[in-house]
């Protein structure tokens, strides 16, 4: 959820307390047409009643409008959470990147030949990570994230860190139908940069 949606909510929600406040204010205001005499309330007593329809109509929409606003920060908060979480991820890759001996053995063994090699891995997932959080919130779209994918699989340490993680990142994502074509994306160009390495 971006910022321009929560200000595009609030606005509403603004808006619509105002209009709530008008109808509440409106008996006020109608007394300023009368003279004080008992028809005349009579009068304004059948115009008030028009109001009744009016004002639950705006009572639902202000209601209307508290809850879009609640469900805006809950989407926010956790929005914020996650990225949180993802910030927690990096950060304990990058120590791990730091000082490969003392911290890889903490995530299970990574088989592969050198430490360059697991370097490139975790760097790698790193990079699919960056795309990942990028795809899902449209700020890389999908002609740009099969674009960063072509490049990756064109060398060996794409098609190799995909062989070996996929099971985790499809896991993953699994929850989200966004997350799943992530993944069905990153398939495709695993694929297609296969087929590409066969053709003579």
């Amino acid at each position: 959820m971006n910022i321009r949606t929560t200000v595009r909510a609030a606005g509403i929600l603004a808006a619509l307390t105002a209009l709530l406040g008008l109808v509440f204010l409106s008996p006020f205001a109608l007394r300023a047409f009368g003279t004080g005499n008992g028809d005349e309330w009579k009068r304004l007593s059948e115009i008030g009643q028009t109001y009744g329809a009016a004002s639950a109509v705006v009572s639902a929409f202000a209601l209307g409008g508290v809850a879009v606003s609640l469900l805006v920060q809950a989407r926010q908060a956790r929005a914020d959470q996650i990225q949180a979480i993802r910030g927690f991820h990096l950060e304990l890759m990058r120590m791990q990147l730091d000082d490969l001996p003392l911290y890889l053995p903490c995530w299970g063994p990574l088989d592969l030949p050198t430490d360059d090699a697991k370097r490139q891995h975790i760097y790698t997932n790193l990079m699919v990570q960056y795309a990942w959080m990028g795809y899902e919130i449209g700020t890389i779209p999908e002609p740009l994230l099969r674009d960063m994918l072509a490049g990756m699989f064109r060398g060996d340490v794409g098609p190799r860190f995909w062989g070996m993680a996929r099971g985790a990142w499809a896991a993953a994502t699994e929850g989200s139908a966004r997350g799943r074509r992530f993944v069905r994306i990153i398939d495709e160009e695993h694929a297609r940069a296969g087929r590409a390495s066969e053709t003579p």
